[in-house]
């Protein structure tokens, strides 16, 4: 085998290996690992039969790299959901609050609700498929039940409607808020289609939804290298009135059906060309347009409906703070937030699943800590829940040894029982 081609192979065995625990293969594991391990195998076969014994074993240092980086970070992962898993109880159960967590293997999910790990559960297409309505709400039922009985969850999904219908089937589709107002102008037709939404919901056990959606349309300005955010299809106008209108009122019917509302994507993605799943992005408006229009729909909605939460995405505002997204900004989040709008709500995050956290030089970990300690309340890990662990073993440690830290989590926690108590959550 020449010097270049195994310098090839040599890249891809290493590009596996760095991308093993990563949300980039989550839809792999395990077979990454394992592909890893018999494509390692196999080279060094072909090459045992074709080098001399002094070059077989150079060649299997080289190839034992990738392998034993793999092998470090499963040892590491398994070392965090340990420690994770035997926290004593009070630690464990006051951060748990601080996570709502998708989930693909029940057993896995239990283990972690009945130690009070989390205070929420994201449901979503994966768990829905090939179930009817009656075996989901039997499992979220099931799920519910699961937990410590003082400790209520968030049963969260993201139904906006159209294209993100997380839970169609086994609910029939909806169309989008903005096809509503199109179709049906007026008051009662977004009342009624957020009654019925509500009403779907609340049947199946879920209590809170990502929706609605209030960033502002950018018709022109659509991104080629937009693949997953796509906000034109899904914001509802390019105006920050109609879009506060429509979505509060929309917002008041949930809260009324037991449904807590979630505005999303704080300060706003319309406009924003870089696709936020795979890029940290900067808001391109200056900070006093930014509050004029992006800002206005949740300014309004949030002092009009007690009841919801404000989703922070992961965008930059540059004057505010050019060094963090707005989801762990200490300064966004104090200074804008909770100062400037005067909101006392719940915040959480947009996914830390995404690549603005994971790629962060300070890794999931770090962001977590940095994330709680800015003044966010909640953290989402809906697309690959394998990073609960490493977020939560960061921010216990960081909970028993600080406690200016511990001071924040708190304070937030007793924001989320709060909300919890006044959406009418039982407890025991």
């Amino acid at each position: 085998m020449q010097v270049g081609t195994f310098g090839f192979i040599f890249i891809i065995l290493a590009g596996i290996s760095y991308n093993t625990h990563s949300p980039l293969f989550f839809k792999l594991d395990p077979w990454d690992r394992i592909a890893l391990l018999v494509l390692t195998v196999l080279v060094y076969i072909y090459l045992y039969a074709k080098q001399s014994s002094q070059k077989r074993f150079s060649y299997l240092l080289i190839l034992f790299l990738p392998l034993g980086w793999m092998l470090y970070k499963e040892l590491r992962y398994q070392y965090w959901r340990y420690q994770v898993l035997h926290t004593e109880a009070n630690v464990l159960q006051e951060l748990g609050e601080h996570f709502i967590v998708g989930y693909t293997s029940t057993e896995e999910i239990q283990a972690l609700l009945k130690r009070g790990a989390v205070g929420g559960i994201f449901v979503t297409h994966r768990n829905a498929k090939h179930k009817s309505k009656s075996e989901l709400t039997k499992e979220i039922a099931w799920l519910q039940a699961q937990s410590i009985k003082k400790l209520p969850l968030y049963i969260v999904s993201d139904q906006e409607g159209g294209k993100v219908s997380r839970l169609t089937p086994p609910l029939s589709q909806m169309p989008t808020l903005s096809q509503i107002i199109h179709n049906k102008p007026g008051e009662e037709a977004i009342f009624s289609y957020a009654r019925n939404k509500a009403k779907r919901l609340s049947e199946l056990g879920v209590n809170t939804n990502f929706s609605p959606v209030v960033d502002l349309k950018q018709i022109d300005k659509r991104s080629k290298i937009d693949l997953h955010s796509r906000i034109w299809e899904r914001a509802i106008s390019e105006s920050p009135q109609i879009t506060s209108k429509v979505a509060g009122l929309y917002s008041r019917e949930l809260v009324r059906g037991g449904i807590v509302p979630v505005l999303k994507h704080f300060p706003g993605l319309g406009g924003v060309k870089a696709d936020t799943h795979f890029f940290t992005a900067a808001h391109p408006l200056p900070y006093k347009e930014i509050w004029q229009t992006s800002l206005y729909p949740f300014r309004m909605i949030s002092q009009e409906n007690p009841g919801v939460m404000i989703m922070l995405g992961h965008v930059l505002i540059p004057e505010i703070d050019p060094q963090y997204p707005t989801s762990y900004s200490e300064k966004v989040i104090q200074s804008v937030i909770r100062q400037r709008m005067a909101f006392s709500g719940v915040l959480v995050s947009d996914d830390f699943s995404m690549g603005p956290v994971f790629y962060d030089k300070d890794g999931m970990g770090g962001v977590c800590k940095r994330a709680l300690q800015a003044g966010l309340d909640i953290i989402l890990v809906s697309y690959d829940p394998r990073l609960l662990y490493q977020g939560l073993y960061a921010t216990i440690q960081e909970y028993k040894k600080n406690p200016a830290f511990r001071k924040k989590v708190q304070q937030s926690t007793k924001r989320i029982w709060q909300h919890k108590k006044s959406m009418g959550f039982s407890f025991d």
